[in-house]
């Protein structure tokens, strides 16, 4: 009887020290409930009532970074228009950037034409030189339906010139210090008669007696 009796009193106390062990403190926090959560999880911080933290933004997509050649200007708000041989039809007073100039092969550029409403996306196929410092940058322009038409804009020191081709027309640019007219092609020098010759030549004979 007595080895029962020590048996039995051996089965309690190992049961006591078990349980004594299992709720000993270990740091860590412990939720209401039966299992605990490490301390910086954000589940254990939603169960505290914490807020969860943001998620991480997306980077933002690479928008299309074009550069306007011109802007459409208010005559009236300008006190001295650009002086140009004859009154164009149809012609749109435009103002260029300062930065104009500054443009690279592969950039892209838009070309606001005001007299069809629209606005043409473009991209500079090369850029060219000269010996005066003045440079063209050559390219193509797009429509909406996909074609694409020819564009050439020459900028120098003081004056600057552009040709434009469109579905519906070519446009000319002439300007100085940045300011200037745009004007229909088909508008410019209607008045000039291309069948006389635009050349002087002096009659030597006469001027040497």
């Amino acid at each position: 009887m007595k080895t029962s009796a020590w048996y039995v009193l051996g089965l309690v106390l190992l049961a006591a020290s078990a349980l004594w062990f299992r709720n000993e403190p270990t740091g860590e926090p412990v939720a209401e409930g039966r299992f605990t959560l490490p301390a910086r999880s954000p589940l254990s911080g939603a169960l505290r009532g914490e807020d969860a933290p943001e998620p991480a933004a997306e980077p933002p997509s690479r928008a299309r970074q074009a550069m306007r050649v011109w802007e459409a200007v208010d005559e009236s708000a300008v006190a001295d228009l650009p002086a140009y041989k004859e009154l164009v039809e149809g012609r749109v007073l435009v103002r260029l950037p300062e930065s104009a100039g500054g443009w690279f092969e592969g950039g892209e550029l838009d070309f606001v034409v005001p007299q069809l409403g629209q606005t043409f996306p473009g991209v500079i196929e090369r850029v060219e030189e000269d010996v005066g410092g003045n440079r063209s940058f050559v390219g193509l322009l797009r429509e909406p339906d996909g074609s694409r038409y020819r564009f050439v804009v020459t900028i120098g020191a003081r004056n600057q010139f552009a040709n434009i081709a469109t579905s519906r027309g070519t446009f000319e640019l002439v300007a100085a210090d940045g300011l200037g007219w745009l004007m229909p092609s088909a508008s410019m020098d209607r008045h000039v008669d291309y069948s006389r010759p635009d050349f002087f030549i002096p009659d030597v004979d006469r001027r040497s007696r």
